[in-house]
């Protein structure tokens, strides 16, 4: 399940922000401001093979510089840490997203075109592979928010026709100091 890999890393920190002012970069630093985000998610996958789409739920945890815990809780449970490492972006499908949460922009638009959209109330950003090779796996990417939610919706288009789409139902408070269970999921 290469799209479980990158099922939750993508969502964007978006707070007090007009839609008029609001440009890549500023979404950029608003990324880097906190070391530690949790929220959770519904995420619904489908796919040409498959007659009824799978749907499932859990938890996820990016720890700027160390990186990001998928915990998937239904239908069945799963761990996923993924590292957030530049050097390693082009590596796999999950990787490549991991500027979104470390702030790295300008990573992420050496390899993909980024066209934002903004709104009175909400903005959405589309990223689209540049390379041949990532095209063969990824069509795009896009995330939308509102600008009084810090998480909205993100849309991963496969090249196989397959689509991912990842709803944040609640952001947890973000503490920026991880407890002792969430320490715990980093080790090995």
């Amino acid at each position: 399940m290469r799209m479980c890999k990158i099922l939750g890393i993508l969502f964007l920190i978006v707070v007090g922000i007009s839609a008029q002012n609001l440009d890549l970069r500023e979404i950029e630093d608003l990324l880097s401001k906190d070391s530690i985000v949790r929220a959770t998610f519904v995420q619904t996958k489908e796919m040409k093979s498959l007659e009824n789409p799978l749907v499932s739920t859990g938890k996820l945890l990016v720890v700027r510089d160390i990186g990001i815990i998928w915990l998937m809780e239904t239908p069945t449970q799963m761990k996923k840490f993924i590292p957030l490492v530049e050097e390693d972006m082009t590596k796999s499908e999950h990787s490549m997203i991991a500027p979104f949460f470390t702030g790295m922009f300008s990573a992420l638009e050496k390899r993909f075109f980024t066209e934002l959209t903004k709104q009175e109330h909400s903005w959405s950003l589309t990223i689209i592979p540049k390379s041949s090779a990532l095209k063969r796996r990824l069509q795009s990417i896009s995330i939308k928010s509102k600008y009084d939610n810090k998480f909205q919706e993100v849309i991963i288009l496969s090249s196989d026709g397959n689509s991912l789409t990842i709803l944040f139902t609640s952001e947890i408070p973000t503490a920026q100091i991880l407890t002792k269970d969430e320490e715990k999921l980093f080790e090995k």
